[in-house]
């Protein structure tokens, strides 16, 4: 479904039009998304997210072609969907993608945090670069017979 989706020449199909070339009514074509466990709208948004990967690093495309490319009204709202997609701008994930591998997130989706974002492991934030202390090293234990200054 999802390569009849953008077989138009990148353009996003509607639903209606999917169900004319799949020859069934839009009903029909509901109820057999409902049985697998999806919808219309959350297989156009994982179309539009992977398409959005593909012309921002394969493609080369800058962030306000990929938005029109994709069918957002303005590159702002296409800029607000990947961001809710990876939890970074475009252009950042981008600029990562380039020089850092991505690791796939529990989802089964590829992602990665913003930079920051501590991931458990003490001293790394999820993309592995170092995360500097905030808080103050408390002293070590003192010597027996150290007298206080």
């Amino acid at each position: 479904m999802r390569d009849l989706l953008v077989h138009t020449g990148g353009r996003i199909l509607g639903q209606e039009e999917v169900a004319a070339e799949l020859h069934v009514s839009v009903r029909t074509l509901r109820r057999m998304l409902e049985d697998d466990g999806t919808t219309f709208r959350a297989i156009v948004e994982q179309t539009r997210e992977h398409l959005a990967e593909e012309l921002l690093v394969t493609a080369g495309l800058s962030v306000e072609q990929v938005a029109r490319r994709l069918g957002y009204t303005d590159a702002s709202t296409f800029v607000h969907a990947f961001r809710r997609w990876k939890g970074i701008s475009p252009g950042r994930w981008k600029e990562r993608k380039r020089g850092l591998p991505v690791r796939p997130s529990t989802n089964g989706r590829k992602s990665r945090p913003a930079a920051g974002v501590s991931d458990g492991r003490a001293g790394r934030a999820a993309d592995g670069i170092p995360v500097p202390s905030t808080s103050s090293k408390a002293p070590g234990p003192r010597e027996p017979g150290a007298a206080d200054s």
